[in-house]
């Protein structure tokens, strides 16, 4: 599994305009300069294949010792000014789902009342069966998979592979709010209900307050026992990134553990720098930080390298077949590197299944299906 290599920095750092008017030679600098910022990440865009808001592009920058955590206010609203000036594409951030417009007319067909009722015969009669799933991904196995990470960015980055194992996958944005918690809390109970043991998976960056999260997760589920009724006692929470290791061989530190507000977790004077996870940190770990970054780009290489645990879900995992070159390595997730366990015998007793009842009811002819093997 190839995994892209890690950029070397450059020394591009955020634009800014001095104080007061600016003269012409000072602002054409200043502009020369946004230019050059704005190139930097549409050159690390064009190698990326997964999509991150502008939040998720100043963590990128960080890591390209092109910003700064205390910048990362100004830096949004720079990549934001870009973005209506035409300086960088305006889908150069994913959306922001949060801000979608829920409520809109459905697009109006295009097709005649006959020629709609002409797709529906044929939809009923070739594709129907296809959907048709009178069981679930997770009705043969023994335990149950979340994943849950700490910001969009890495939503995006694992969704098409959770989405493939049909695992669920959610975005807590550091701490997540109680619904989202509770929501979660209602699958593990009812999967434990049935027999399954419950793993949760843990994506979050390598900084204090990313493995607090890991620490504080079963008090997090634990506050909400009476309003829920699920007690996460038996719940198995597993942090699958980032790791030392992992960062050492792939990524690059960053030599500071700067917060949002500009201060250092190092500072005696910040509010959190006597807190037991941060000295516990500092101790272990020293004054750096990590967070997944652009060499991550391909989910199926993140997965590979980050060695995700989806082997938790079972050792004869079956999956639909999407060819080798997309296969999960054996190692990592307890399948044949040569394709896996396919369903291709329990699709096909379905599509009989719903052959012959179709056929009862006069949608669909036998002859259909054996002019079509």
């Amino acid at each position: 599994m190839t995994v892209s290599p890690v950029y070397q920095a450059r020394p591009i750092k955020l634009p800014r305009r001095g104080r007061g008017r600016p003269s012409p030679s000072a602002d054409a600098i200043y502009r020369a300069n946004v230019a050059s910022w704005c190139a930097l990440i549409l050159e690390i865009n064009s190698s990326m294949d997964f999509s991150v808001g502008a939040r998720g592009w100043c963590y990128i920058l960080e890591n390209r010792n092109a910003l700064r955590k205390g910048d990362f206010d100004v830096a949004e609203k720079l990549i934001t000014d870009c973005r209506k000036s035409g300086l960088l594409p305006l889908d150069i951030c994913a959306e922001d789902d949060s801000r979608e417009t829920i409520g809109l007319e459905e697009e109006i067909a295009g097709t005649t009342v006959e020629e709609e009722a002409a797709d529906w015969v044929d939809y009923l009669r070739n594709r129907a069966h296809e959907s048709y799933r009178p069981i679930s991904f997770w009705d043969d196995r023994d335990v149950y998979v979340e994943v849950a990470v700490e910001k969009l960015d890495l939503r995006n980055l694992f969704e098409p592979v959770c989405k493939e194992f049909y695992v669920p996958l959610t975005n807590f944005k550091g701490w997540s709010d109680l619904n989202a918690r509770a929501a979660m809390m209602r699958r593990f109970a009812r999967h434990e209900a049935q027999g399954r043991r419950c793993v949760l998976l843990l994506c979050t960056d390598h900084d204090p307050g990313g493995l607090h999260m890991h620490e504080k997760m079963r008090k997090n589920f634990e506050d909400l026992f009476r309003a829920v009724g699920w007690s996460p006692e038996n719940l198995v929470i597993i942090r699958f990134g980032l790791d030392a290791k992992f960062i050492n061989r792939r990524l690059t530190w960053i030599d500071n553990l700067e917060t949002g507000s500009g201060l250092q977790l190092d500072d005696p004077d910040h509010a959190d720098f006597a807190k037991p996870y941060v000295q516990s940190y500092i101790a272990q770990f020293g004054v750096r930080s990590a967070r997944p970054r652009r060499s991550w780009s391909c989910p199926r290489s993140a997965v590979d390298s980050a060695a995700m645990p989806f082997s938790v879900i079972s050792p004869q995992m079956r999956r639909k077949s999407i060819g080798a070159s997309s296969t999960v390595s054996a190692s990592n997730c307890g399948v044949p590197s040569s394709g896996g366990y396919h369903d291709h015998d329990q699709r096909r007793h379905r599509a009989q299944c719903v052959r012959q009842q179709s056929s009862q009811l006069g949608i669909f002819r036998p002859e259909d299906g054996a002019a079509r093997q």
